[in-house]
């Protein structure tokens, strides 16, 4: 009896170790490859996305001041050529937007930028006044194309503060992830340790004790 109940023992400390070492483990790797993968969904473009669209904004602002104050025919075709590549641009990353905060920052853009391009072509094509020169219309111009782009911009500025708490706390959850792993990987070293001295304990009183006593009578 007493015999098996020392092999009873010995089974369950190294069943038990074995449970506790697999248990910690798993939970240690499905952390890791957790942040593992929300490495991999990080892309560095994804992070100019409001600053691409910002810059893209105030160029056509730009040229079409341009245009209301010189009239140059460059500057026309310049405005048409660069609101098509910014609009391609934006519907192509609207639809490959991965992030819940960056498909938000393409719902809340998307009437926005189309009513900035409406009202800036027509305003690209509104006639000066009969007794007016260029001159003398650009600041209504110039106050209209600011108030016109105002909600874009804005738009841009909060996406850039939320996308840079966001990667904050993206930072903060991966260092707490690594944290958590260097306690478990700890953790399963001292149960890795504690169940070979258990192991040997009883190895050493189930096997090697009887037989030194026996030797010794």
């Amino acid at each position: 009896p007493a015999a098996k109940l020392r092999l009873a023992g010995l089974v369950l400390t190294a069943l038990l170790g074995s449970i506790l070492v697999i248990w910690v483990s798993r939970t240690t790797w499905q952390r890791v490859n957790d942040l593992q993968q929300r490495f991999n969904n990080l892309k560095a473009k994804d992070f100019y996305l409001a600053v691409y669209m910002k810059t893209g904004i105030q160029q056509l602002n730009d040229t079409l001041l341009r245009y209301r104050l010189r009239g140059e025919t460059n500057d026309y075709n310049q405005f048409y050529s660069d609101s098509h590549e910014l609009t391609l641009w934006f519907s192509t990353n609207q639809t490959y937007a991965v992030t819940p905060l960056e498909r938000e920052f393409f719902r809340r853009m998307d009437s926005a930028y189309y009513n900035y391009l409406r009202d800036s072509t027509n305003l690209l094509a509104a006639r000066i006044g009969f007794l007016e020169t260029k001159a003398v219309a650009f600041p209504g111009s110039y106050e209209k194309v600011q108030k016109q782009s105002q909600r874009l911009l804005d738009l841009c500025d909060t996406f850039i503060s939320d996308q840079s708490l966001a990667f904050d706390d993206f930072l903060k959850k991966s260092n707490d992830t690594l944290a958590t792993f260097q306690r478990r990987l700890k953790l399963s070293v001292a149960l890795v340790v504690s169940l070979i001295v258990a192991l040997a304990i009883l190895v050493y009183r189930g096997t090697i004790a009887p037989l030194r006593y026996r030797l010794t009578e």
